[in-house]
């Protein structure tokens, strides 16, 4: 008998594919970060290949990923061009510390 359904795989970025970050994503993630656009760009690429996808058929993907160690929650707007994928949008904001960490009943 099966289980109950499965939510949809959401792969992960970097298995579907070679990242590039262009100018405008890194300019976009470095004024959110403080960076410079070169070391917004090495950064966004790195934090991507961990990214999860929403949805890989869709067109732009939209993909998101979160860590708790950088404390970045960032979402990201991608287009296959060939085998690349290209990252035209990126926008980053501080991640949630834990459960509920915006109801302040629990805090």
């Amino acid at each position: 008998m099966p289980g109950p359904p499965q939510p949809p795989e959401r792969p992960l970025l970097g298995s579907l594919g070679q990242i590039y970050v262009t100018l405008r994503a890194a300019e976009d993630y470095a004024g959110d970060e403080r960076l410079r656009a070169e070391e917004a760009r090495r950064e966004l690429t790195e934090l991507l290949l961990d990214a999860r996808v929403r949805d890989p058929a869709a067109e732009p993907m939209q993909v998101r990923a979160r860590s708790r160690a950088s404390g970045i929650d960032l979402s990201a707007t991608v287009v296959r061009e060939g085998r690349l994928l290209v990252v035209t949008s990126a926008h980053a904001r501080d991640a949630p510390q834990g459960r509920n960490a915006a109801d302040p009943r629990r805090r």
